[in-house]
């Protein structure tokens, strides 16, 4: 397969920046002081570009004659809560979303004069793709996707027609973190939510900031000086062992509670929030190591000198399932830390909070860097074009059009009324959450399986830098590796 020049693709990438222009470090103070309402009734209707007003696609006028448009649904949603992926709905509820996308799919449908459908399979996806079932749009985290993608599952997006892959609805952070030469074989798109709902952040409890007379982390944001070395003293000028029977556990307060381990340690989401990644491009060998080993030795030092003191956070939290999350909330919802590190997915476990809560992005390294960044949880939702879709045509105009009516229909419904009308508590949470949603990252080396995450993680629970050195030529072979088979695929 021949490459695109180097420049091609710096030219798609520097499209996605201008597509992002405008966007700031630090977003500007809400003026009014007003709360948002949570009374926002279901049905309110969310039904047009109003809020967000981007451009149509330029897209033929096709009338595929009833064909089929075929979502395939291999999510595997064991794993953790449900996704946010709003797909298909089965007819209306009165619930805003499931509403709204169910007439998104029919305007969709109307348009094209296509029918919609979606099946249902995680545990056997791979042999209907082989046995030639003629699936359009394949969804699913993004770690099964890139390692089907490497046999050969899916196509090269780049050239499936009408997809415009630098637009503001298909993750435009999302291009330069998951692409390869002019090789992309998956990306997220707005007609599912989830990268949205999955976003690693902060939310902080307001009465516990109050009774230690901190400082308030949305001016620090709104001041561009909330930053690690800020967030980490904050956490440690909080805990106290409330009973004073000497031993800190549950029933007593901490600075932060977070998920420990691995994949989805604090340590890597803030990692990520000063601004680093696993990998970056290279002209001749595709994607490299992108680490600067004296930075990296100097936020482990940082934090982990308080996120592992066990009388001041509270952290071990490792497992994906639906009950073990709740226990890691229950902790902040129930008063006993004064930061937790969670999704936007998490705030409909807050929304009967006794206690006031507040959210706020990652740390910055420092106030010269220029904006704040939020790795998307690796088992995010992507989408795929399957090699026995039929005619690529329709998929590439349907998938296209159905991506950017899903940013001006179903993103507001979710976004606008369920989330923030529905379950903040404040303006500035608002604000927040729209600087968070235009700073996603999503990274090469937690999609594919070349180590790095696990590598990373073991370097920081040993506390130097030297062994993620003594590994890096088994990770640059791995990298290699990866990048061949990428190459590779027919």
């Amino acid at each position: 397969m021949s490459r695109k020049p180097l420049f091609l693709i710096c030219a798609l990438l520097a499209a996605c920046a201008a597509a992002s222009c405008g966007e700031t470090a630090s977003p500007e103070q809400p003026s009014d002081g007003s709360v948002a309402s949570a009374e926002t009734p279901e049905t309110e209707a969310v039904s047009d570009a109003a809020n967000y007003d981007i451009p149509e696609p330029e897209i033929p006028e096709f009338d595929f004659g009833g064909a089929a448009f075929r979502f395939l649904d291999g999510y595997n949603s064991a794993m953790e809560e449900s996704p946010e992926r709003f797909l298909v709905s089965e007819g209306l509820t009165g619930e805003i979303v499931n509403d709204t996308v169910f007439n998104r799919n029919l305007k969709v449908e109307e348009k094209f004069h296509v029918d919609i459908s979606m099946t249902s399979n995680h545990t056997d996806f791979i042999n209907l793709i082989l046995s030639g079932e003629p699936f359009d749009l394949v969804m699913m985290d993004g770690p099964p996707l890139a390692s089907t993608a490497l046999q050969g599952l899916y196509l090269n997006l780049t050239e499936i027609p009408y997809l415009n892959l630098t637009a503001e609805y298909w993750g435009t952070n999302a291009l330069n973190g998951l692409i390869l030469d002019d090789l992309l074989y998956f990306m997220p798109n707005e007609i599912c939510l989830d990268p949205l709902s999955m976003a690693g952040f902060l939310y902080f409890n307001k009465r516990i900031l109050n009774e230690n007379d901190l400082e308030n982390p949305y001016e620090l944001v709104y001041s561009n000086q909330w930053t690690i070395d800020k967030y980490l003293s904050m956490v440690s000028a909080v805990p106290r062992d409330l009973n004073g029977d000497g031993i800190m556990d549950h029933s007593d307060l901490y600075g932060d509670v977070h998920r420990y381990e691995f994949r989805t340690a604090a340590f890597l989401q803030l990692f990520f929030g000063c601004g680093q990644t696993y990998t970056k491009l290279d002209e001749e060998r595709g994607r490299v190591m992108a680490f600067d080993p004296v930075l990296c030795q100097e936020l482990i030092d940082k934090i982990k000198g308080v996120l592992d003191d066990k009388t001041v956070c509270i952290g071990n939290f490792t497992n994906y399932n639906v009950e073990d999350i709740m226990e890691y909330r229950s902790l902040f919802m129930e008063g006993h830390t004064l930061f937790i590190q969670a999704e936007i997915s998490a705030m409909e476990s807050f929304r009967n909070m006794e206690d006031d809560f507040g959210l706020v992005p990652n740390p910055k390294y420092d106030s010269s860097q220029e904006e704040y960044y939020h790795r998307v949880h690796p088992h995010s939702a992507m989408f795929a074009v399957a090699t026995t879709a039929e005619d690529l045509e329709k998929t590439g105009a349907v998938t296209e059009w159905m991506a950017w009516l899903s940013h001006c229909m179903v993103v507001p419904a979710y976004y606008e009324i369920t989330i923030k009308q529905k379950r903040t508590r404040d303006v500035d949470a608002e604000a927040m959450l729209d600087l968070i949603r235009k700073t996603l990252v999503f990274e090469f080396g937690d999609e594919y399986d070349i180590w790095i995450p696990n590598y990373l993680w073991n370097t920081y629970a040993d506390g130097t830098w030297a062994r993620m050195t003594a590994s890096e030529k088994l990770l640059n072979k791995q990298i290699d590796r990866i990048v061949k088979k990428i190459r590779a695929v027919e």
